[in-house]
């Protein structure tokens, strides 16, 4: 995977034509249905997926438990992208009891993996649940790509808690692993990861940075998703640094980028930066897509992180309106899903907005605990003053 996909694409088409052994095509159709789905072609990935498990449910052909499990857990894999959460729990739940059941410590890992980028979506429509300890598992695989890979997604969590210097320093473990294992695409993820908390700290320089390298990175082997992230980050970033036709095209294309793949969870939030750019730029009223939100943002379907982001916004924009009231229970509603939720940063943002004198006082706490620059937090009432008072309005 440290090449370019379209080559090993390539590689694998010339290679399915010149095998004929149905369980060797099964396999092949496998390694193409993962590369398609890393690419961002999640409709040729459900395809091979669909062609591979065909045909081991032929009776002569279904022996080879190990490579059935394997195709269970990039079924999984491509469910989690597009959000089918409950087929990707069953997907890698399955392959998880296969791979432990065989000793086959290379899929239970994998599998291991994918649950517990589940469980931390469980985790934030307020049930509690423990992750899965891998680190043995990937150990006794030899597999240093995943492990890197389980690295940096524990420390994604740690990120979300509001344990920036533990995510940091897993953020660099992964990278450094990535780097011996010669897997650049990894190594990237776990740049743009500490960019973010850079950027969070505002310290956009070398956010920018690390965030164009792994950019770099990405397009030039084909890695859709990962150059979707990083222009949702670097248009977050222009936002912050009030860049805000720079951050609605790059928003803008990483949302086609994620429309296309199907990943719904990460459209959603692309969407809500989409609408912070413009509330903060004063391009419209943005009511209307705000009410969408909030009221998604009610549903089950929706991560706690989302839940405060669309909140805090719909309180400003309650705010501007002119009512009052109700941009204080937005707020106050932001507040509560953060708090519940264990989002330290969230949590600050929406008690800054909210304005009450402890809140700030604990919002500065928060901010001194995680590092931030508090000049580099503007409340979204003060950048809508900040505009009307440079026009003149």
């Amino acid at each position: 995977m440290a090449g370019s996909f379209e080559s090993a694409k390539r590689a694998l088409v010339i290679s399915l034509r010149l095998h004929r052994n149905p369980p060797d095509r099964a396999r092949l159709l496998r390694l193409r249905g993962e590369i398609a789905e890393r690419s961002g072609d999640v409709r040729q990935a459900a395809m091979c997926f669909r062609q591979a498990r065909a045909i081991w449910k032929r009776t002569e052909f279904g022996s080879d438990i190990v490579e059935q499990a394997r195709l269970k857990v990039a079924e999984a894999a491509l469910a989690y992208r597009q959000g089918r959460y409950l087929d990707a729990w069953d997907l890698a739940s399955a392959a998880l009891t296969q791979g432990n059941a065989i000793d086959e410590p290379s899929v239970a890992a994998r599998a291991g993996l994918l649950i517990n980028n589940l469980v931390f979506h469980i985790r934030m429509r307020g049930h509690q649940i423990d992750t899965l300890e891998l680190g043995d598992l990937y150990r006794r695989a030899g597999d240093r790509v995943g492990e890197a890979v389980y690295l940096n997604n524990r420390a994604v969590d740690l990120y979300y808690g509001g344990e920036w210097v533990r995510a940091a320093a897993l953020y660099r473990e992964a990278a450094a692993i990535s780097v011996t294992a010669g897997d650049p695409v990894s190594e990237a993820m776990a740049l743009n990861n500490i960019a973010e908390i850079l950027s969070d700290q505002g310290r956009y320089a070398d956010a920018e940075s690390m965030l164009r390298h792994a950019a770099r990175t990405w397009r030039s082997v084909g890695f859709v998703t990962g150059t979707a992230l990083v222009e949702a980050n670097l248009g977050r970033l222009a936002t912050r640094t009030g860049a805000h036709e720079q951050a609605l095209e790059l928003l803008s294309s990483s949302l086609e980028r994620f429309e296309r793949i199907g990943a719904q969870s990460f459209v959603h939030e692309v969407r809500l930066r989409i609408i912070e750019d413009d509330v903060r730029a004063s391009r419209s009223d943005e009511r209307g897509r705000l009410d969408e939100y909030v009221n998604l943002a009610g549903t089950t379907d929706v991560d706690a992180n989302l839940v405060a982001y669309a909140e805090r916004l719909r309180a400003c924009a309650e705010s501007q309106g002119g009512h009052h009231e109700a941009a204080r229970d937005a707020i106050d509603r932001s507040v509560d899903a953060a708090r519940r939720a264990g989002l330290e940063f969230d949590l600050a943002l929406a008690l800054v907005e909210r304005g009450d004198r402890e809140d700030v006082a604990e919002a500065g706490a928060i901010f001194d605990r995680l590092g931030v620059d508090h000049a580099s937090v503007t409340p979204l009432w003060q950048a809508i003053e900040n505009v009307r008072s440079l026009s003149g309005s």
